[in-house]
């Protein structure tokens, strides 16, 4: 059995897959492996950690339906009528 391929550099897009949970098994088990003899990338981890935990503290709003009708309507106004 080969051992599996060791990456020099993990990057901020496989952290970010990896803490959401969204890589397959042998990509997870990677990122563990790199975690763990890494100590920069698991300060990035914990980075991301903390600011997934702030963004999901953020307000939510709720637009109204027609919103987007809106948005388009006037940017096709200011288009066609010179300022």
């Amino acid at each position: 059995m080969s051992k599996p391929h060791k990456p020099e550099s993990i990057s901020d897009e496989l952290l970010s897959a990896y803490l959401d949970g969204e890589l397959p098994h042998d990509q997870r088990a990677q990122v563990e492996a790199w975690l763990s003899s890494h100590p920069a990338a698991r300060q990035t981890l914990d980075e991301f950690r903390r600011l997934s935990g702030l963004l999901q503290e953020l307000p939510r709003f709720e637009l109204p339906a027609e919103f987007a009708a809106q948005v388009l309507q006037q940017a096709e106004r200011q288009m066609l009528l010179p300022a």
